[in-house]
């Protein structure tokens, strides 16, 4: 998971991490990701272009889609 999120741009990184400290687990899940980070970002690639566009479309999408209250959106989703 750390390094599919790292080859996202940082503005999509750090909406995930946001989302992920709000939660307990997540904050567990960011400390162990921050153990981790030395060897990730040595290999750090990013998304080709086309590849970015299409997340960035889908997510966009995901955001306009009208959801039931209560219904959580998955982590980085937030609406635009």
């Amino acid at each position: 998971m750390l390094p599919a999120a790292l080859r996202r741009p940082a503005r999509v990184l750090r909406a995930v991490v946001a989302d992920a400290w709000r939660d307990p687990a997540g904050r567990a899940g960011l400390r162990d990701a921050v153990r981790q980070a030395g060897w990730v970002l040595r290999g750090r690639r990013r998304l080709p272009a086309g590849l970015e566009a299409a997340l960035v479309a889908l997510s966009r999408a995901d955001a306009a889609m009208p959801r039931s209250a209560g219904v959580p959106r998955p982590a980085g989703s937030a609406a635009a």
